[in-house]
């Protein structure tokens, strides 16, 4: 069984009349890379604040490691975080600008600048100004920043933004190796799903503050093959009739009323008249499958 991480309840965040976050419900487990995707505005940065500290729910409540409220506060020290640009100084070097955070942190061992920043791929220009380094580099000098303490769970928002291509490909093999060879959990926001998804095996859709979905890579990458979904009133006597009478096996139940077929060319008339004449209730029938930008839009489009 996997361990969980973090888990929230009903946490909602309310500035005046507006809900910035409304009953949000996740599990984010041990090893993850979990992304959570949603536009500007979507409640992606009031939701990772409200984990690390930065601000407060208005009601409603989360678990880190097993705590829960002011014990839970006490396991913020397992956690770093990239929230908002950590404001470096542009004639300091990558290592002076990390000693000055390591003060400020009470960080007494120093060796942790060098380790960090070669976990992030700038260890051989570490003595080069910030002023020199590229938007690619800043974003994994912030993330070395999010390191200083020895986290085992980092939370980075929007990091992938503004990069160019070269820059997000760096990017992803530093969170690759964080996640792999350091066993560090990742919660990582974008409005962006296609970025999103070539790191996190599983997600969080969020709009307008409220939880769309939660969902694993392979269930993403089911629900966006091209495939012949059938939700009938009997999913367990529809897969018989399907192998027995039709011959298809190239199926998957996805949910108690749903399955999704993957053989090509479905006689959807046959299919339907085999279930209906051994007494099953056929809801609908229908052809699916898009990418991701289309799935998204989908799911903004069904709220």
């Amino acid at each position: 069984m996997h361990e969980a991480i973090l888990t929230t309840n009903n946490l909602t965040k309310q500035y005046g009349s507006t809900l910035a976050l409304d009953g949000a419900d996740l599990t984010v487990y041990k090893g993850d890379i979990f992304g959570i995707v949603g536009r500007n505005g979507a409640g992606k940065t009031t939701l990772l604040k409200i984990i690390s500290g930065l601000s407060n729910q208005t009601k409603g409540e989360y678990t880190l490691y097993s705590e829960t409220g002011n014990d839970a506060r006490k396991q913020r020290r397992r956690v770093g975080c990239l929230i908002n640009e950590p404001s470096f100084f542009r004639n300091m070097t990558a290592q002076q600008n990390l000693k000055y955070y390591c003060l400020q942190k009470g960080i007494t061992d120093l060796s942790q600048i060098d380790k960090v920043l070669t976990t992030v791929g700038l260890g051989d220009i570490a003595k080069k100004k910030f002023k020199d380094y590229s938007t690619g580099m800043r974003q994994r000098l912030g993330i070395a920043f999010a390191l200083l303490d020895s986290p085992d769970f980092v939370m980075l928002d929007e990091p992938i933004n503004g990069l160019d291509p070269i820059a997000i490909s760096e990017l992803r093999e530093t969170l690759f190796r964080l996640n792999r060879e350091r066993e560090v959990t990742l919660m990582i926001s974008s409005h962006i799903l296609s970025d999103l998804y070539a790191v996190a095996n599983r997600f969080l859709f969020l709009e307008k503050g409220r939880v769309l979905k939660l969902i694993s890579k392979e269930e993403l990458d089911s629900e966006c093959s091209r495939c012949t979904v059938l939700r009938t009133d009997d999913v367990n006597k529809t897969v018989t009739v399907l192998e027995k009478i039709v011959g298809i096996t190239d199926y998957k139940v996805t949910d108690k009323n749903e399955l999704r077929i993957f053989q090509n060319d479905i006689d959807t008339i046959k299919v339907t008249k085999a279930l209906v004449q051994n007494g099953i209730g056929v809801a609908s029938i229908y052809d699916s499958g898009v990418n991701l930008e289309e799935y998204f839009k989908q799911l903004i489009g069904s709220i």
